[in-house]
């Protein structure tokens, strides 16, 4: 636009000397400040709906910002509704779930229904030995009783315990539903790297092994 500005000025220059000029000199004057103006007010016309068509390109874009915010919004909100918090610090533990006709534990990308136990997370400072006990054993029992605690696959290595709690209901035993088998269990004194969730445990009091260091159910083997 300023080059064909610059060209109609030069052409009103030169109509200017139309009185000096020749008559085919002045006739080509005259076109092309004729050429000149039309020129001109093409540029004028095709900048502004190149203009309008900028302004539309950016509304455009404008829009399709405001939906990929909302979308990514979105996505974070789902995601945070994804999001397990535990109440206390630990380690996690993954349980084996019955999945596509195999037990294993939960992989990325697995849907899990609601109300499958998957994970647990354990406070290796408060671990516990939750133990079945016979109902023959139970009169030998009593809450707060001392117990030594050692870990089968660490021969050397043994803790303190207490017996915390023993549930009130029993279930049938695993050889005779006449003997009902109650749930105990045992907390456990001191920290060592080595103690860790799901170890299999003994108590040397009685000589009874336990199954499942940490807060799953066990049973007697």
């Amino acid at each position: 636009m300023k080059i064909a500005e610059d060209d109609l000025s030069k052409a009103e220059l030169e109509i200017q000397k139309v009185e000096i000029l020749s008559r085919i000199d002045a006739e080509k004057a005259q076109e092309t400040l004729e050429e000149a103006k039309a020129t001109l007010a093409q540029l004028q016309e095709t900048f502004d709906l190149k203009r309008k068509a900028a302004q539309a390109s950016i509304r455009i874009l404008q829009i399709q910002l405001r939906r990929t915010r909302e979308t990514m919004a979105h996505a974070q909100a789902n995601a945070a509704l994804l999001e397990v918090h535990s109440p206390f610090d630990g380690i996690v533990v993954l349980n084996t779930i019955w999945k596509q006709g195999n037990m294993g534990e939960v992989q990325e990308g697995d849907q899990v229904r609601s109300g499958v136990v998957f994970m647990q997370v354990v406070d290796p400072s408060r671990m516990e030995v939750s133990v079945p006990v016979n109902q023959e054993d139970l009169p030998a029992l009593e809450i707060g009783q001392s117990a030594t605690v050692s870990l089968d696959a660490y021969p050397g290595l043994s803790f303190p315990g207490r017996l915390e709690n023993i549930g009130p209901m029993g279930r049938n035993g695993d050889f005779s539903a006449k003997v009902r088998t109650f749930s105990a269990v045992f907390s456990i004194t001191g920290q060592d790297r080595r103690l860790m969730p799901d170890l299999s445990a003994a108590s040397a009091r009685r000589s009874i092994n336990y199954r499942d260091l940490g807060f799953r159910d066990t049973a007697l083997r």
